[in-house]
């Protein structure tokens, strides 16, 4: 029977870059984090666009990110919605500009009523409980899921045990 470990299984590494640069995120912050929509909130917060003092949120339709394993071939889909946040480094105090990034989803592309806000509503939720992604809680392991899956968390991701629910959406009135 497998256990989840102690220690969680990944750690969170924000976004640094320098605003006086004003380079692409994918020379600044390496391979892992070489995301396009990275450039899109360097450019946004290069603008004025995204500030501060606000959850800064990019939201795109039927947008869902996925993976590509060393064959080039898909390895991995969709996430739906994420959030992180930016740092400025080497300035005191540290600016942070608190990211979200959510798909609009039409109805019927997935199942459990996965559609409309669920993405945006699941990383808002996320976003005000842990907005800088470094809240390490109990090592869980999803609701529902195999033991022998060995699927395990360790962050305060209060969102993610509903998307393994049969119905993993509160209905409307």
């Amino acid at each position: 029977m497998f256990a989840c470990p102690m220690e969680p299984s990944f750690r969170f590494k924000p976004i640094s870059w320098t605003r006086t640069e004003r380079r692409s995120i994918y020379r600044t912050a390496g391979p892992a984090l070489q995301r396009p929509e990275y450039n899109q909130v360097v450019n946004d917060i290069n603008a004025g666009n995204f500030t501060t003092d606000a959850l800064n949120i990019n939201m795109y339709p039927n947008t869902f990110l996925f993976s590509i394993n060393n064959q080039g071939q898909f390895a991995g889909c969709c996430v739906l919605g994420f959030h992180t946040y930016f740092f400025e480094s080497g300035v005191t105090p540290q600016p942070r500009w608190i990211f979200n990034f959510a798909s609009w989803i039409s109805p019927g592309l997935f199942g459990a009523g996965f559609q409309d806000v669920t993405a945006l509503s699941h990383e808002i939720a996320e976003t005000i409980a842990d907005p800088f992604v470094n809240t390490i809680v109990p090592t869980w392991q999803f609701p529902g899921v195999a033991p022998t899956a060995k699927v395990c968390q360790a962050n305060l991701e209060e969102g993610d045990p509903i998307e393994v629910l049969p119905v993993a959406t509160v209905p409307s009135c």
